[in-house]
């Protein structure tokens, strides 16, 4: 069984689609595995197997979707949801060439991400290893590849409305595309490297919540100046009994 090469049919009843808008971004995606413990099978003996941290990055294409309602069209004795799918694809900022990243589902069109239509947006993730070393690291249909740290890859969007469906020919059998396509949207540039969004603040930048020392200290400042005066009035009332005192005993 061979697939045929996605192919795209106009139907007159499929309307086009408008260019997309999109941006594309990177999101440093890195996690810790926690420390996990087992029991040897064979000796009974506990094994600690340590924690570790698995640097990611992963690149995020935000699509806007477009006004768009699924209906079903009638094809012979079939028939098929009409959807909105998007078709990705990127190359080297010095390259010539463009790749297509592919989804690799005859029912989704082979190139196209369906649209989530029950959102503005549409976002599309591609998670990789990282190392400040050897760069980003990522293994999808259409995007094998190693992209070293701080060069600039560029992205590009277009969106298809249409259907899936198969196409006989003789001896073989597979899918086709039929509907409409926009064209190519503009260029998005991302750098390697640079994250927009960490995974977490580091423990030193936490701050203490307002409820903690401040406010401690402004209460117990009045106290203790309350506390000064009336020691002050205290001696004072003192000093003045013995002064009196001490004048009548010499009066006397």
């Amino acid at each position: 069984m061979l697939k045929m090469p996605s192919q795209v049919y106009a139907e007159t009843s499929i309307p086009k689609p408008a260019v997309p808008e999109f941006t594309v971004k990177l999101f440093d995606s890195s996690y810790d595995v926690p420390t996990t413990y087992s029991t040897n099978p064979y000796t009974g003996e506990k094994v600690t197997h340590p924690g570790y941290r698995v640097e990611s990055r992963t690149i995020e294409i935000k699509i806007k979707n477009q006004p768009f309602t699924p209906f079903v069209v009638e094809e012979a004795t079939a028939n098929w949801t009409v959807g909105l799918q998007y078709v990705i694809r990127w190359k080297g900022y010095f390259e010539r060439d463009w790749h297509e990243i592919y989804y690799d589902n005859p029912m989704d069109g082979f190139t196209g991400f369906s649209a989530n239509l029950e959102s503005e947006y549409s976002v599309i993730s591609f998670e990789g290893e990282y190392s400040s070393t050897e760069g980003l690291r990522l293994y999808y249909q259409g995007l094998i590849a190693t992209f070293p740290p701080d060069v600039q890859v560029d992205f590009q969007v277009k969106a298809r409305i249409g259907y899936v469906s198969r196409y006989p020919v003789p001896f073989t059998s597979g899918w086709t595309f039929n509907g409409e396509e926009s064209g190519w949207s503009n260029t998005q540039t991302l750098t390697i490297g640079v994250s927009q969004t960490p995974t977490s603040s580091p423990a030193t930048t936490s701050t203490p919540t307002p409820s903690e020392g401040p406010q401690q200290t402004e209460q117990i400042e009045p106290i203790v100046g309350a506390a000064i005066v009336v020691t002050v009035i205290i001696v004072g009332v003192g000093l003045l009994i013995y002064l009196i005192k001490r004048k009548q005993h010499k009066v006397a």
